[in-house]
């Protein structure tokens, strides 16, 4: 989890917390380990974080793995993010309609519009081998910051006619912190198609009426399938060659390669400028090379007669050609001005580099060229 005010920068993984200045890099809190900082001892993981510019709070979610499982909130009680915390817990051991519970809410995503905090995970059994099933729990921004609690609605994505099943449904965030107000408030997210073969759709999901947030909310659920280019799940990143002293004090003798993960879609999803910014990882074709890759989307969302629609408006793949051959770009992330000037960074990794940070400017009109850091 990663998340900046402009001023510091509060940086989790997933065993610790710590603040920075964002200019000057100093360490200002901690790092301060997960479980002590939420007065818990289970498993914990995937975390997020997230500043909300309206309200100037600081939002921390992740998965607490056990029996009870639970998605743990943590929301900064000012400004200041290395002031005291209000903490909340959401229990979701028996969150998964398709039985085999108890249940973990796996790899929380989080979103956010001008009334709500949204978290969305993937309900895996702990006992059985089901499919995992996307569950939403849309929560009051206002209730939540004011310190009376997680009031909201949990929603379950159900897939409609010849929609993928749901997995890693996506909720937006926004550069400022505000979301669309047709329908009483909505808030866009995107799920790709985990059919594991090559896919050329993706799922656009709306929650509408957010402004009920609250005691007695009444949100209403749209999906959409858009056409796309295509993507399928990636291969493993290969890296530049160098001296592996530990590899070889175990008996290891070759470098390894770097797991790509798979071609859900990627976080933070962006709403700005009224569309909806994405990206996914992929196996690209270069030459006679199948190597790791990124797709991303720009989407347009529509209404018509209150029937949710949209378009790509702009789409394409980020690869690198390198030198001594062509180099993988894998785990992306996006991140765009309300005016929708942004840019995506990513992991560089091939012939020619080490693991490295490298990004690349996106735009409606295309990408730029990438830039290693």
């Amino acid at each position: 989890g990663l998340c900046t005010d402009g001023n510091v920068v509060v940086e989790a993984v997933n065993s610790a917390l710590a603040v920075y200045d964002a200019k000057t890099h100093k360490l200002l809190a901690g790092p301060v380990g997960l479980n002590p900082f939420f007065g818990t001892s289970g498993f914990l993981s995937d975390p997020r974080c997230y500043y909300d510019p309206p309200t100037q709070r600081w939002i921390l979610t992740l998965t607490e793995v056990g029996e009870p499982s639970a998605v743990l909130i943590a929301v900064s009680v000012s400004s200041d993010a290395t002031d005291s915390y209000s903490l909340y817990s959401i229990d979701t051991t028996n969150d998964g309609t398709l039985g085999g519970c108890p249940c973990f809410g796996d790899q929380p995503l989080l979103g956010a519009d001008t009334n709500g905090i949204y978290i969305s995970t993937n309900a895996f059994s702990l006992v059985a081998n089901t499919n995992p099933q996307a569950q939403i729990y849309a929560i009051s921004k206002f209730l939540l910051i004011g310190g009376i609690g997680v009031v909201g609605q949990h929603v379950i994505p159900i897939a409609g006619p010849g929609e993928p099943y749901p997995f890693s449904v996506g909720p937006a965030l926004s550069p400022d912190g505000q979301g669309p107000t047709a329908n009483g408030g909505t808030e866009y997210l995107m799920a790709s198609d985990q059919d594991f073969n090559s896919a050329n759709d993706v799922v656009l999901w709306a929650l509408t009426n957010t402004s009920s947030l609250g005691p007695f909310p009444a949100l209403g659920l749209s999906s959409v399938v858009l056409s796309t280019q295509a993507y399928v799940e990636p291969p493993n990143a290969t890296q530049k060659k160098g001296s592996i002293p530990l590899g070889k004090s175990v008996g290891v003798t070759k470098v390894g390669q770097l797991d790509s993960d798979d071609d859900r879609m990627s976080m933070p999803l962006y709403w700005a400028n009224g569309q909806l910014w994405a990206s996914i990882n992929t196996a690209v074709q270069v030459g006679s090379n199948t190597l790791a890759g990124i797709a991303y989307f720009i989407v347009q969302p529509s209404w018509k007669k209150n029937v949710l629609g949209g378009s790509v408006v702009q789409q394409g793949y980020v690869v690198a050609e390198g030198t001594t051959g062509p180099d993988n770009t894998i785990y992306p992330a996006i991140g765009v001005t309300d005016s929708g000037s942004g840019e995506m960074v990513f992991t560089l990794s091939g012939p020619d580099y080490f693991p490295s940070a490298a990004y690349v400017p996106i735009s409606t009109s295309g990408t730029g060229t990438a830039i290693r850091l």
